[in-house]
Formats: structure tokens, C-alpha cells, sequence
């Protein structure tokens, strides 16, 4: 490998203005720039969106790829295959760190050979609105134990991870069949190779998302057709992802249930969001299982 000590892969898809944004904040890292190399992936069809990726990439010294099959699995992939370093560090297009977020993540793949480093997500407040406090609150999104130092191989995701290059070859890469979980399908087999998933809190990612719930329902739909693809694909993951959960909702009473909580939880929330969470986690359940039968519905056909 080269000089680098780590490989940043940034998927972008139709995020220009945000991808300056995360591109500011990797160029004014603690570690000198020539210590690490950023790698952008366009995704885009758009001539237009491209070229713009392009002149992001040449402001910051980036190096600028292009990659033509739609998915963030493909564009990872194609940034793995051109990274330079021994480590390779993945985070997305519409997100801020600090200045010691790489060196936290170097840390540890120091002590480790066969570390797979998670780090913590959070959504920025600015742009994500009250949804994106609602998330933080409840803690939905990149859930870590304080103090932990071991997280679940669930949790990770492509916007704060890092791993060692030779391990994301010797699985296979990313799946690019998974346009979503395709983080969770790359980690499982990260895990069976004996890999050990080290939580890294201090990693911070600010996520600077447009969430709405209707978007973010949408997306839990795709989750659970994706998340019968995986089943497919590894059936022991049946029992460890509590398959019987999915099975056993009825999705009419979960929803107006769903429905009935979230509304009514916000008259309570100011002191606790617990209805409010348990009401939108039924309804992205009821998405969830939505997904499973579409994905069940296209494979009988």
C-alpha cells in the first residue's frame, strides 16, 4: 500500500452543496494532508451534477472517480479499489467532523489488526428540523451504549466506519445487488470472518439529513424489502434480525396504534419522548413489513 495512512471514500449522489460541506471539514484534519488521501465517487447520470463533483473534488485535492451503476454499494467499491492505504474509512456526502475525527479512528486499527471501527452519528440540528431532534431524542439512528467499546455488527454504517482494505476484499466487497442495507449484509460477513467491531464514540459524524417522517417512512419500506433479500441471502439472520416480529404484525392495528401514539405522545414529549418513539417505531415496523411482502410478492412472480 502507499504512503497514506488512510483512505477516505466518499459516495455522492446529487449533493453538491453538502459535499463541500463534508469536504471542508476532512481537508482541516489534525493529521497533515498528505497523511491521508479523500476519495469521491460520483454516482450521478447527470453530465450536469457530475461536472460540479468534479470541481468539489479539484478545490479540496481529491481525487474524483466516477462510477456509472447506481448504488452506494458500487461506489464504494469502485473507491476501495482505487484507495491507496491500508485503511479505508467510509463516511457520506452530508456530513461534518472534527479536526480529530480520522486520528480517532486510526487509534484504534492501531492497538487492533482485525478491528472494525464504528463511530457515532448524530443528526445536525440546523438543517434537520424538529424531526431530526425527534431522532436524536430517541436515539434512532447510530444507537451507542456510553462506554461501550464492542458494538453489534448492525451498526455499521457507511457514513463514520473505517476497516482494513484486505478485509473488505477477502469478504467479497459491498454486494451492489443492496441498495440499501448493503452496510449490514458487508458486516455480517466481516463478522463470520472473526472480526471485531470496535465502538469508537468520540468519531462523531454531524448527519446533515432532510429528513420528514414521510421520507423517512419511505425508506423504511425499502429497508424491509431489502432486509427479505438479506434473509435470502443468509438465512441464519432470520432468527438474530427476530423474523417472528415481522411475521406476527398485524400492519392495519399497528399503524392506527402508530398513529394514535405519535399524535398523542406530543403532548407529553416536553417530558418524556417515549410515546412518541413507540408510536413511530410501530409505523416504520408497518413500512418494514410492507417492504418484506413487496420483496416476497416481485420473487413469486
Amino acid at each position: 500500500m502507499g504512503a497514506f495512512k488512510c483512505s477516505v471514500i466518499i459516495p455522492t449522489f446529487r449533493q453538491t452543496s453538502l459535499l463541500e460541506q463534508t469536504l471542508t471539514t476532512l481537508s482541516r484534519q489534525s493529521l497533515a494532508r498528505d497523511e491521508y488521501e479523500l476519495v469521491v465517487v460520483d454516482n450521478n447520470t447527470d453530465p450536469q451534477y457530475s461536472t460540479r463533483v468534479r470541481e468539489a473534488a479539484e478545490k479540496f485535492s481529491a481525487v474524483s472517480l466516477h462510477e456509472p451503476k447506481p448504488g452506494a454499494a458500487a461506489a464504494r467499491n469502485r473507491g476501495v479499489d482505487h484507495g491507496a492505504s491500508e485503511i479505508v474509512v467510509f463516511v457520506d456526502d452530508d456530513i461534518e467532523v472534527r479536526e480529530d475525527f480520522l486520528q480517532q479512528h486510526l487509534a484504534i486499527h492501531q492497538r487492533e489488526e482485525k478491528a472494525v471501527v464504528v463511530g457515532r452519528v448524530v443528526e445536525g440540528l440546523k438543517t434537520a428540523g424538529w424531526f431530526g431532534r425527534f431522532l436524536n431524542d430517541c436515539q434512532i439512528i447510530n444507537r451507542q451504549p456510553d462506554g461501550a467499546t464492542e458494538v453489534d455488527f448492525r451498526q455499521f454504517y457507511g457514513a463514520n466506519a473505517s476497516v482494513r482494505k484486505r478485509w473488505i476484499v477477502e469478504a467479497g466487497m459491498f454486494d451492489p445487488t443492496f441498495l440499501r442495507r448493503q452496510d449490514g449484509e458487508l458486516a455480517f460477513r466481516l463478522k463470520k470472518m472473526g472480526l471485531n467491531f470496535r465502538s469508537c464514540p468520540s468519531a462523531v459524524a454531524i448527519h446533515h439529513s432532510q429528513f420528514s417522517p414521510e421520507g423517512y417512512l419511505k425508506r423504511a419500506r425499502d429497508n424491509g424489502y431489502y432486509l427479505a433479500m438479506l434473509w435470502t441471502k443468509h438465512p441464519e439472520l432470520k432468527v438474530l434480525e427476530n423474523e417472528a416480529q415481522y411475521r406476527g404484525l398485524k400492519p392495519i392495528v399497528a399503524r392506527v396504534l402508530g398513529n394514535c401514539l405519535f399524535a398523542l405522545g406530543w403532548l407529553v414529549y416536553p417530558i418524556t419522548p417515549l410515546f412518541v418513539h413507540k408510536g413511530f417505531v410501530a409505523r416504520v415496523l408497518v413500512e418494514n413489513v410492507r417492504g418484506i411482502r413487496d420483496f416476497e410478492t416481485r420473487q413469486e412472480c
